[in-house]
């Protein structure tokens, strides 16, 4: 089938025939298509409004290396200190930006990314990753003169 195909269509391009090929013609008619925009959609009164709280953007990339660069190419190294990340689980504030954002994406596989509102101190860290004992030292004894 697919050789029939092939055989008419070469003996079509290939045909010793004296007629010219005639020539594409653009259409007559004289009429121009105008583009129309789709109606704009107002908004029905009737419906809930959004809550007056807004929602915050985030304004940073919070970074955390997960695994070592060891045994990776000097470019992804290079990367790295870049960024600001040199140990494991250390994490880093860096501000949205296309520059910032190529980076990580040639690093993808060996950091976590996440957003978020605003920088945190390592002090701010360390707080967060604390847990919660469950009792509270109300105060402490000195004994004096004891071994």
């Amino acid at each position: 089938m697919y050789a029939n195909l092939y055989l008419n269509n070469f003996n079509f391009y290939n045909s010793t025939s004296t007629s010219t090929p005639q020539k594409l013609k653009p259409p007559t008619s004289h009429t121009t298509t105008t583009l129309q925009h789709p109606p704009v959609k107002t908004q029905n009164p009737k419906k809930k409004k959004m809550s007056s709280v807004a929602k915050t953007i985030p304004k940073f990339f919070k970074i955390t290396q997960l695994k070592s660069t060891i045994a990776m190419p000097l470019k992804k190294k290079n990367t790295m200190r870049s960024i600001g990340l040199r140990k494991r689980h250390q994490t880093v504030y860096l501000d949205i930006t296309p520059q910032i954002a190529g980076s990580l994406a040639g690093v993808k596989e060996l950091v976590k990314i996440e957003l978020a509102e605003t920088k945190q101190t390592k002090d701010e860290m360390r707080l967060e990753r604390k847990s919660d004992p469950g009792f509270v030292i109300e105060k402490t004894r000195h004994v004096v003169g004891k071994n």
